[in-house]
């Protein structure tokens, strides 16, 4: 596991995590007309390549072996409980299957979830480095580890309550506190980046059955 460095005083992350989080909030608002992956595209390509020049995101990239296996064991149960646990939950709350159908009807619209993995990749990289990265970064030379996962957890939900989705602010709650526990156990956003990969191709693109 690797030993994150200092942070120089110069460093953009609160401005990053900042335009980060309008721009997610942004893409959720653009979503119902111009679709997901076009929404969060167009923000996700300058929140990264801001966040390598001129944030923290580059010097917490290294990741150690036992950590990567780790990352993929928890990326894997997260996928393993979501598929178990989809189809009971739907069933004994009916206003929770209409909104995971409103879901997927959305993601896969053209060119859905599949073909658009790229995409759906690099949303969950601009994501892991805004609030895993950058935030953390900043948050953990000013407050203790339960205070910056409580932050951190809070600051990624935030954005998508313009979902307008209970379910999708209540999923991001539980998986921020995840990933951000993850990140201050492996001191790299890479950890939480891989099991966030591995959680979205599992939930979003081969899709739980909802019956």
């Amino acid at each position: 596991m690797s030993i994150e460095a200092t942070p120089p005083a110069r460093s953009l992350s609160l401005p990053i995590v900042i335009f980060g989080s309008l721009g997610m909030a942004f893409a959720w608002v653009l979503t119902p007309s111009y679709g997901p992956w076009v929404a969060n595209a167009a923000v996700a390509i300058p929140t990264l390549l801001a966040a390598f020049i001129w944030g923290e995101t580059a010097r917490s990239l290294q990741l150690g072996l036992r950590a990567s296996a780790l990352a993929v064991a928890i990326g894997l149960a997260l996928v393993f409980a979501s598929w178990l646990l989809a189809g009971p939950l739907v069933r004994a709350f009916p206003w929770l299957g209409r909104e995971l159908t409103q879901l997927y009807a959305t993601l896969n619209r053209p060119p859905g979830p599949l073909k658009a993995l790229p995409i759906l990749l690099l949303t969950a990289a601009t994501e892991e480095v805004v609030w895993r990265g950058e935030l953390v970064s900043w948050l953990r030379l000013r407050c203790g580890s339960a205070l910056t996962v409580i932050i951190a957890t809070f600051a990624y939900s935030l954005p998508i309550a313009a979902s307008q989705s209970p379910l999708l602010f209540a999923v991001a709650s539980g998986l921020g506190a995840v990933f951000t526990l993850e990140r201050l156990l492996t001191n790299s956003w890479v950890a939480p980046l891989i099991t966030h990969a591995i959680w979205a191709v599992g939930v979003f693109v081969a899709q739980p059955p909802l019956q």
